[in-house]
């Protein structure tokens, strides 16, 4: 035990001495006289009061230690999940897990699968979709932070589907971790479907093909059927044979569908006799499905090679329906009259209008843009017609300014707006000098004049100087996007000889990426909510990401946003989405059955409503605990190898509780605990003081001294 003060002990004896002066100074004369024994007694009390005061005025403390003993804390994490059903009989391993109790030792007990919780009498159920060891052992030591923690025993058959590698934590946990393997490590029979790939978008009416693999153990030469469904109805099914050995089979399904918004699809393998379990047999994938194909009009001034190669680049394109017409010189098109234009999704223009175009037609593509803000892309021709160019009017980001007939060779030049835009994004296996060592484009010597919120994406280089002249210009205005490639002769980028072999792809590349962001949605809702993916997996954590904005595209931070998710049966699930900052909100719904869901989002700020939005996901079924059956013993001796632990099975497992088994690393530690005493604040000495003073008033005025 120590006493401490806040000021230096020098300045306390200081004014404990001048205090007894002062005391002594006051009662030494008195009106009326008072007898020395009665001064004494008054000074005596003045005295203590002033000494008491300046002693808690300069915050005297009281501090103790003394050592205590916290025992050790042993961690027990059983594998809740579904695969721990068919390793072992559940209620052995309550049992067996029940009878670890190290002498002296704290056991906590808690259950796992993609996190940490606190297990509690009957709360295993084995039903959960996932597991994740390296997160159990990280968590239970945030959760056993600055206790005795001295080991952790881990029950479980090492089959992680989660997370990082456990091997990436044992290599530096502080506390040996206990190994105890459940299952069999041998391989079972079994039949199940292993991966189905398919395209996440397709368009009704529009075959979808899907490749499954079936794989087996123990099945060979068996005859299987694999089908695929929707809502329970049959869309195809192929019978295969099992290869005599144990492996993986594909098999190709083919699907049309005929709605629209996300479908799932259920693929299932045939059930056989004597398999190890029938929850790997059925696997599910979500697909959107669009209502077509974006349809597409390419307009030619005149054939020419560069409509060629714009209609090839195009037809690489699946999601892409083209129409083609051509501008015949004699009038009208070869394909017949124009048809509606507000029935396409993108307009491209190849040397349209060219000389003789009947400026009717010019205006009707004007207004159907305009009208209709249908995105529009114009390259320039050989024929192409500036004049008739000009009625296009406001539409183009670019417009001819004063016209020349004479045309040169030239070179594209990125501009720093180009070089970050994804519209002149290169192919990931193209040369850097794409640019340069491609063949050059002809160029006009117009003057153009480009719209002040139009973005100038490359320039011109003649003979090596790069000039102003802009040959690609991006506009968006009001929803529509617009872009113009004031070039022409760019076939050759699509016929390029065998020395320029690594540049092939530049052209398609190009292509693709204006026809990308020119076709790209416009998005000015002002609450935007998603989830994470549109089809989760059985078990897997159904989590949201949101955005708020107002009028004026402005992030609105700390608004309420409630999401409702509606389940297949009807039932309406609440949850309020938590900002994260800058206007962006998270939601975590946790794991759901599954099915189809659909689900709203509706924003508020002070009672004014900002807006809603809403979609629709799907959760497939609750097989990835079965895709391996076999337990992995390997890891889990790693895991006790790496961390200084023992790898036991279910029926050495109580060794751990022997006494011999813990003398090495169960004991106690010593900790030392300091308490303090704030002796100013303690409210005895405020009474002390009150009495003092009071005494001495009573006894000034039963003396009559003033």
């Amino acid at each position: 035990m120590s006493l401490s003060f806040g000021l230096s002990p020098w300045i306390l004896i200081l004014l404990g001495l001048l205090a007894v002066a002062g005391a002594i100074w006051l009662y030494r004369n008195t009106v009326p006289r008072v007898e020395s024994s009665g001064r004494i007694v008054l000074s005596g009390l003045r005295m203590a009061s002033l000494l008491l005061l300046i002693f808690l005025l300069v915050e005297p403390l009281i501090t103790r230690e003394r050592t205590a003993a916290d025992p050790p804390v042993v961690a027990l994490l059983i594998d809740d999940s579904q695969s721990m059903v068919a390793d072992g009989d559940t209620t052995a391993i309550r049992a067996a897990a029940a009878g670890i109790t190290p002498p002296g030792a704290d056991v906590r007990a808690f259950r796992f699968a993609t996190d940490l919780q606190v297990d509690v009498p009957d709360s295993m159920h084995f039903s959960r979709g996932r597991t994740d060891i390296s997160a159990a052992l990280e968590q239970t030591l945030a959760e056993l932070e600055g206790e005795n923690l001295r080991a952790v025993v881990l029950v479980s058959d090492g089959r992680y589907n989660t997370g990082r590698n456990p091997l990436h934590i044992a290599d530096r946990f502080p506390v040996p971790v206990h190994t105890v393997v459940l299952g069999d490590t041998t391989s079972r029979q079994d039949v199940q479907v292993r991966r189905v790939l398919t395209n996440e978008v397709a368009y009704r009416g529009t075959a979808l093909p899907m490749e499954v693999g079936i794989r087996h153990e123990g099945f060979g030469n068996a005859r299987v059927t694999v089908r695929v469904l929707e809502g329970g109805r049959v869309l195809d099914q192929e019978q295969v044979t099992l290869p005599a050995e144990a492996g993986e089979v594909p098999v190709t399904l083919e699907v049309v569908p005929d709605t629209t918004g996300l479908v799932r699809y259920d693929i299932s393998v045939s059930r056989s006799v004597d398999e190890f379990t029938y929850r790997n047999n059925v696997a599910s994938v979500a697909v959107q499905v669009l209502e077509s194909r974006r349809r597409v009009l390419l307009l030619g001034g005149a054939p020419s090679p560069d409509l060629t190669a714009i209609r090839a680049a195009l037809g690489t394109d699946d999601e892409l329906a083209v129409d083609l017409f051509v501008r015949r010189s004699s009038g009208g098109y070869f394909q017949g009259p124009l048809p509606d234009l507000t029935e396409y999704d993108l307009l491209i223009l190849s040397g349209w209008p060219s000389q003789g175009t009947d400026a009717g037609d010019v205006d009707r593509v004007a207004s159907a843009v305009a009208e209709e803000s249908i995105p529009l892309l114009l390259t320039l021709g050989q024929r192409t017609d500036f004049r008739l160019m000009q009625r296009l009017g406001p539409i183009l980001p670019v417009q001819p300014r004063v016209i020349r007939s004479g045309r040169t060779e030239g070179r594209p030049v990125r501009t720093g707006a180009g070089l970050r835009h994804p519209a002149l994004a290169l192919p990931a296996n193209a040369p850097g000098d794409a640019w340069n060592a491609l063949p050059p484009m002809a160029v006009t010597d117009v003057t153009w004049q480009t719209a002040a919120d139009a973005q100038v994406l490359a320039t011109t280089a003649i003979r090596g100087v790069t000039l102003d002249d802009p040959s690609l210009v991006l506009r968006r205005r009001s929803g529509a996007r617009a872009a113009v490639l004031l070039a022409s002769g760019f076939w050759q980028w699509s016929n390029l000889p065998p020395s320029l072999e690594a540049y092939q792809e530049v052209w398609p590349t190009l292509t693709g990426n204006l026809v990308q962001w020119l076709a790209a949605p416009e998005d000015d809702r002002p609450v935007r909510v998603r989830p994470l993916t549109t089809s989760f997996e059985g078990g897997e954590r159904v989590e949201f990401f949101g955005q708020v904005y107002d009028e004026s595209a402005q992030p609105v931070p700390g608004a309420t946003v409630d999401l409702q998710i509606r389940t297949p049966d009807g039932t309406t699930l609440p949850f309020a989405m938590r900002s994260i900052g800058s206007g962006r909100y998270r939601a975590d719904a946790g794991t759901l059955p599954e099915g189809r869901y659909a689900y709203t989002a509706a924003a508020s700020l002070a009672n004014e409503q900002l807006g809603e939005d809403s979609g629709v996901f799907s959760v497939g079924p609750l097989a990835l605990e079965y895709q391996d059956t076999r337990a992995d013993a390997a890891l889990m001796r790693q895991i006790a190898l790496r961390t200084g632990g023992q790898a036991l099975d279910l029926s050495s497992l109580g060794a751990l509780s022997q006494p011999a088994a813990q003398a090495s690393w169960l004991h106690p530690r010593d900790r030392v605990v300091r308490s303090s005493i704030r002796l100013w604040q303690r409210y005895p000495f405020l009474v002390l003081v009150l009495v003092l003073l009071t005494a001495e008033w009573f006894l000034r005025k039963r003396r009559g001294l003033v």
